[in-house]
């Protein structure tokens, strides 16, 4: 599967490389996309819920690649800029299942964003992030 044409730019409008394995994974393959899911719904399997299998997928691939969430973090920070919303959307999810304060600073910015799909998941991303960070300071 390649990129699309908005999605080069977009990539190439944040100083990525669209070449860059990390970025096509991210605008590309993955449990996020137009399909996630931040908690359980009817049409996931039971117990399925798409931010915990992101989270958990990033933990196995850094265990066999270290580096990898970091990368995927770091990437999709940069993504946080974007203005194509399919990419755009993938980047809050990946950094909502990767970040830490500066990305939930980036992701508050965008909770009142022109585009709906990308409003609720900024909303949804702030709230998982919040929670997932006060987690790691108890």
């Amino acid at each position: 599967m390649g990129l699309r044409t908005s999605e080069v730019e977009a990539i190439r409008s944040v100083g990525g490389d669209p070449t860059d394995h990390m970025w096509e994974w991210l605008a590309s393959y993955g449990p996020h996309g137009d399909s996630f899911t931040w908690s359980q719904t009817r049409s996931s399997p039971p117990g399925y819920v798409g931010i915990e299998h992101l989270e958990r997928l990033l933990v196995e691939r850094d265990s066999q690649a270290p580096g990898y969430r970091e990368e995927a973090r770091v990437r999709a920070c940069a993504g946080l800029e974007v203005q194509e919303p399919s990419l755009l959307r993938r980047c809050i999810q990946v950094a909502a299942a990767a970040g830490a304060q500066l990305e939930l600073e980036r992701i508050s910015a965008l909770v009142s964003h022109d585009n709906p799909a990308v409003a609720a998941d900024a909303k949804a991303a702030k709230f998982h992030l919040k929670m997932r960070l006060r987690g790691q300071n108890v």
